[in-house]
């Protein structure tokens, strides 16, 4: 087993619903609770959890009602992780978006992303974000996602105009650091939403980073670049500024690895009973920086659990060679 310094438990798409979750009819009661037994094992293998990472949509349709039951679940499984409060991060995904606050007034919030989206290339659209957010018009874009920050201030991870990413940092045994950003991709999420017609955006200064030493980076997100407007520099950055990229929203786990990074399309732990094929996953994440004569390393450790429908309960999802880990190295 990996000598770890780093252990994290990386969920996506909960999707908790304020008319079934906690209910009888709650159809996703089960899979918590196999999930959770699932997590009680973890500290005997792996140690205490360092951290717990959501990639968006805790909520369903971003709804207060929906955040506190999110909020006394996660203080259940964090209590069996052995993990602190303050390490669980989220980023807010287009189900954490109140749709009714983007309707109210006449469509003022909707009417304003639908301006500032309309024609343009991608540079002048995340300039026009930019402007917006830095102005008198920053406040309206995360009324929305009023409920989304209350729940999510408790653990430092709220945005708003001029904070649009939140950071945190972890030490690694070497004495380099593990440094996390968590970024916004709803600024433009609404009804207007596709994955096949191009309507999000980032904006810059989430893919701005500053060169740190004995640093490595890793961000995380809700909708992956392929569904953004400044899709191409977004993913230039977070290519060449990151070791690690996890996003959610596909609903359908992938794993993509290049020389200088490995990105993760998260599995959703609770998708929609209408998607197929239908399958509820999590991950574990471990990290390890050594230091060698030659420069630094940095491992990390993958660890994919899916749910079986055969046997009921979350299981690892093994490589061809019957392996229940994927483990990808990085120099410098």
């Amino acid at each position: 087993m990996l000598s770890a310094d780093l252990t994290f438990v990386h969920l996506s798409d909960i999707h908790f619903h304020k008319s079934l979750s906690g209910t009888a009819h709650d159809p996703d009661l089960v899979i918590r609770e196999k999930l959770e037994l699932d997590l009680r094992h973890l500290v005997p293998r792996f140690g205490p959890v360092s951290g717990l990472i959501i990639t968006g949509d805790v909520a369903f349709s971003g709804n207060g009602s929906e955040y506190r039951y999110a909020e006394a679940w996660l203080r259940s499984i964090t209590g069996h992780l052995q993990c602190p409060l303050s390490n669980v991060m989220i980023t807010p995904g287009n189900h954490d978006v109140d749709r009714k606050a983007l309707a109210a007034n006449d469509g003022e919030i909707l009417n304003l992303q639908r301006k500032l989206r309309r024609g343009g290339s991608p540079a002048v659209t995340s300039q026009r974000l930019a402007i917006a957010l830095s102005g008198k018009q920053g406040k309206r874009f995360v009324r929305p996602l009023a409920a989304y920050n209350r729940f999510a201030k408790q653990f430092g991870c709220d945005i708003s105009p001029g904070k649009p990413y939140w950071e945190r940092q972890f030490k690694l045994g070497d004495g380099s650091a593990l440094r996390f950003r968590g970024i916004t991709s709803t600024w433009l999420s609404g009804p207007d939403d596709s994955d096949r017609r191009i309507t999000l955006l980032y904006g810059a200064a989430q893919y701005a980073f500053t060169e740190a030493e004995r640093c490595y980076n890793v961000v995380a997100g809700h909708h992956p670049p392929s569904l953004m407007i400044d899709r191409e520099d977004a993913e230039r950055a977070f290519d060449f500024h990151c070791r690690l990229q996890m996003f959610g929203h596909k609903h359908s786990q992938w794993i993509s690895v290049s020389k200088t990074c490995t990105t993760i399309f998260a599995g959703a732990l609770q998708p929609d009973r209408r998607e197929k094929p239908w399958s509820p996953r999590y991950n574990v994440l471990q990290f390890s920086g050594e230091t060698l004569e030659t420069g630094r390393r940095l491992v990390v450790r993958l660890y994919p659990r899916r749910w079986s429908d055969e046997f009921r309960k979350f299981m690892a999802d093994y490589t061809p060679d019957a392996e229940d880990f994927r483990e990808y190295e990085f120099l410098g």
